[in-house]
């Protein structure tokens, strides 16, 4: 088995289905014994707290083979634990007032990707890039969903989200961040105001089924496939064509999208792609990863960390998280403040005729050891989930449109709803829930593993929305297990 089936595998896995109890992240890589790597290749399980043996079920220890296919693969159990949604020796200064991390904390018009950004009332972050709406042309910003949509979760939750929301509708972002997490910042939200939340893909998109964990005390979401939300501009007055570059960058824009074969590749042994050089800029740690920057800090793709893992705390609740990586170097890869920076990687690093920089996705995670790593969601699942593309740096006729619109849940949503639903040819895109009900209203199963009865608390709505139109959908009681 190679990488490349590993991943396949992996992200066939529903981790509640599995008896091997708190189980933090699923990757592929080589075995460790006495803390020597061995060369094996294993499928490698991430738990909360290593046991002996004979403190675990028969039913609950990880087989020394998983038969995959008909081919025995080996298996590796490490102590990994989960992942923070906000990543808080450094290769610059950070101290907001000396370069180059001050570029990154300071107020940029134009805008530039890179730069300290996040929705109103929340803390700070980054703005990654821009790129563009297919479904209507526009440039849009792009970083993160905790970034950008406050962790919005998908609509069957009925929770409210960071901002105290139940929906994005409403969710306006700025840049710089809000004082004072960003010195650089207006006390007056509406003077740093850069626009809206347009789109997001809402926390458990891929398997809204949810458990109990009594190790933690946490509840875990099955499926999330990515970290990630679009911001509409109220004009092009914010940005011009250097808005396509990235601050700190020795590589200006425009920036393709790597495929996912490319992005795999960088944890293959066997491809040119093996270890390339990794960039990204972000308002806490600056620009980071030589040769992007010119100063000496390395960063690339940790081999071993393609799979998947498990992030919070989003609005309450964390997930596992699908398609994610690893980055690390001879300094911290990320910190809080990073989440949303735009991730590269010099593919074909060692054939110059061929080198080239592209997106592979962006910072969302990280763990706090003693390498700082940072965890990355691909660009290839942010783009098909966004439905987004590269930018050229072409400003286009700035359009804004929004359209409301009434639809029959019953008709439309099933209760197994994703994040998004095709009418009539055209996509729509949830933009909320529910206000949250009091507690009581819930119950949870004997299992425990999911909310019951959610369906049936009386009059509910959701909202959904289509490229640049905001759509709200309105139902009453529906029978349980629907809408």
């Amino acid at each position: 088995m190679n990488i490349y089936e590993a991943i396949d595998y992996i992200n066939s896995i529903k981790v509640s289905d599995l008896p091997y109890g708190d189980i933090t992240s699923m990757t592929y890589g080589n075995k460790i014994v006495d803390g020597v790597e061995t060369g094996e290749p294993c499928i490698k399980f991430g738990v909360l707290e290593k046991k002996p043996l004979s403190a675990i079920p028969a039913t609950a220890v990880v087989p020394k083979n998983l038969d995959i296919n008909g081919t025995q693969v080996k298996t590796d159990v490490v102590q990994r634990a989960p992942r923070e949604r906000l990543i808080g020796g450094s290769c610059n200064s950070e101290d907001p007032t000396v370069d180059p991390v001050r570029q990154n904390y300071l107020r940029r018009r134009p805008l530039k990707g890179g730069a300290s950004s996040i929705y109103i009332n929340g803390t700070d972050a980054t703005l990654g890039l821009f790129v563009r709406d297919k479904s209507d042309g526009q440039v849009v910003a792009i970083s993160n969903c905790h970034v950008y949509a406050a962790s919005n979760l998908l609509g069957v939750y009925q929770h409210l989200n960071n901002a105290g929301l139940n929906n994005i509708v409403s969710l306006s972002a700025r840049q710089p961040g809000t004082p004072p997490y960003n010195p650089y910042g207006n006390t007056d939200p509406t003077v740093d105001c850069i626009g809206s939340c347009k789109r997001t893909v809402p926390i458990g998109d891929l398997d809204y089924t949810f458990y109990y964990s009594t190790f933690t005390g946490n509840f875990y979401i099955n499926g999330t496939s990515t970290d990630a939300a679009i911001l509409k501009l109220p004009s092009y007055d914010l940005i011009d064509s250097s808005s396509v570059d990235v601050i700190g960058f020795n590589v200006n824009g425009p920036y393709q999208f790597a495929t996912d074969y490319e992005i795999t590749s960088l944890g293959d042994p066997l491809s040119p792609n093996y270890g390339s050089p990794i960039f990204r800029s972000g308002r806490t740690l600056g620009p980071v990863g030589y040769p992007g920057s010119s100063t000496s800090c390395y960063l690339s793709v940790v081999p071993d960390s393609f799979g998947l893992a498990l992030v919070g705390v989003y609005s309450e609740f964390t997930s596992f998280f699908y398609n994610t990586f690893d980055i690390r170097g001879n300094v911290a890869a990320t910190k809080g403040g990073d989440s949303g920076s735009a991730i590269f990687a010099r593919l074909s690093a060692n054939i110059p005729a061929l080198a080239t920089w592209k997106c592979i996705g962006l910072v969302f995670a990280g763990s706090s050891d003693a390498a700082v790593t940072g965890t990355g969601t691909r660009i290839t699942t942010i783009a098909e989930k966004l439905n987004i593309v590269p930018w050229n740096g072409n400003i286009p006729t700035f359009t804004s449109e929004t359209e409301t619109l009434y639809l029959s849940a019953q008709n439309y949503l099933p209760w197994s709803t994703s994040s998004s639903v095709i009418l009539s040819g055209r996509r729509y895109y949830q933009t909320g829930g529910l206000p949250a009900p009091s507690l009581s209203s819930f119950t949870i199963d004997s299992t425990p593993r999911y909310w019951t009865d959610v369906a049936n608390n009386g009059s509910t709505w959701l909202a959904v929305a289509s490229g640049v139109n905001t759509v709200f959908k309105s139902t009453s009681n529906g029978a349980p297990g629907t809408w």
